[in-house]
């Protein structure tokens, strides 16, 4: 990774940290010191607009959010531009993001895999940027990491898993595309590890029930045995030393790697 790549992964990295943690606060966890949502509490609300939730302090971090995510689009913009075609596109939320292409180059040695993911991304905003970003470049695997996003701002299970079924139905419009769903992997927040293992059965029905779709299961490698949440050794650190309780280290990305290069075999 180059100097400038760097600086822009750890940028990225911390500002997605940030925007989890900023969510927290604004939807009233704070008061638990836990970031995320509880879907098991009797008086939870889940929305049907994250973006509903985007007030008060949260709305500069966003704005600073959406400046990245639109840069992010003007460069694969380019990108696609230049390239046209691509044999595997993965894309997604930050698990996608921070798949890069070092890690892909390194970890998955059996086709090229080009990297389309946006650290934040929900549902409704990949759903809005997948074909410019993704099909555009006609892929014959879309490689799909989505939906912790979704849960952590407490969104509706119904409408995320529905959103997500029109994402992977559009991916594979054309008849020719096969797509990878990618579970929600475990983290370190225990209202996420919570939800999360329940959401990644609804995605495993979900992807039975449409042709051309696997499912990747990243918790059976990642997760706890004796607890839901990431084991240890996949723990990773920002810059500063802060515990980065939402993403997984080199050693996670090597077994996602491992996982996905036998797919694509």
């Amino acid at each position: 990774m180059t100097g400038r790549c760097k600086i822009h992964y750890i940028r990225t990295i911390v500002l997605a940290f940030l925007f989890i943690v900023m969510q927290s606060c604004v939807t009233g966890a704070a008061r638990d010191s836990e970031v995320g949502n509880d879907y098991f509490r009797a008086d939870m609300e889940c929305t049907h607009d994250i973006v509903s939730r985007r007030d008060g302090g949260m709305q500069l971090l966003f704005a600073v959010w959406l400046h990245n995510y639109e840069e992010q689009r003007r460069t694969y913009a380019t990108e696609n531009a230049r390239l046209r075609t691509a044999p595997a596109v993965i894309t997604g939320d930050s698990i996608a993001h921070f798949f890069t292409p070092d890690r892909l180059q390194k970890y998955v040695t059996s086709m090229p895999v080009l990297n389309r993911g946006i650290a934040g991304d929900s549902t409704p905003t990949l759903a809005n940027r997948l074909d410019a970003d993704v099909l555009a470049l006609n892929p014959e695997y879309v490689i799909i990491s989505i939906g912790g996003n979704d849960l952590i701002q407490g969104r509706c299970l119904p409408d995320a898993l529905r959103e997500t079924r029109n994402i992977i139905q559009r991916a594979k419009r054309n008849g020719k595309s096969r797509v990878i769903l990618v579970s929600v992997p475990p983290v370190i927040m225990w209202k996420a590890n919570a939800i999360v293992p329940y959401y990644n059965w609804q995605l495993l029905y979900l992807t039975q029930e449409i042709n051309g779709v696997t499912y990747l299961d990243l918790w059976p490698e990642l997760s706890r045995t004796d607890t839901p949440g990431l084991r240890p050794e996949f723990h990773q650190h920002l810059p500063d030393g802060t515990l980065d309780r939402a993403h997984f280290n080199e050693q996670g990305y090597a077994i996602f790697g491992r996982l996905l290069d036998n797919l694509l075999q």
